[in-house]
């Protein structure tokens, strides 16, 4: 075992039923660390997709909204 981890964890073991119940809690939290970090990568690649597409949805509503300025425009002047 590793030096450091022996260092670590001896101790823990020394106490018996408490530090394996220690060392089980530790463990339980580091894994549910690794699975919240790995659900919010997720979340934010989602996000990010997400915005992509939101972006490229607003440059063709924009693109659309000058085309219809620019009907109105040509219309206004047919009138005058």
């Amino acid at each position: 075992m590793d030096p450091a981890l022996n260092a670590i964890i001896g101790p823990w073991a020394q106490l018996g039923v408490v530090g394996s119940i220690v060392l089980a809690l530790g463990a339980t939290v580091y894994l549910q660390w690794q699975h919240i970090k790995a659900v919010t990568a997720a979340h934010l690649a989602d996000v990010k997709a997400f915005g992509e597409k939101y972006a490229d949805v607003l440059i063709k509503k924009s693109e659309s909204d000058n085309a219809l300025a620019n009907a109105i425009e040509r219309i206004g002047d047919r009138i005058k």
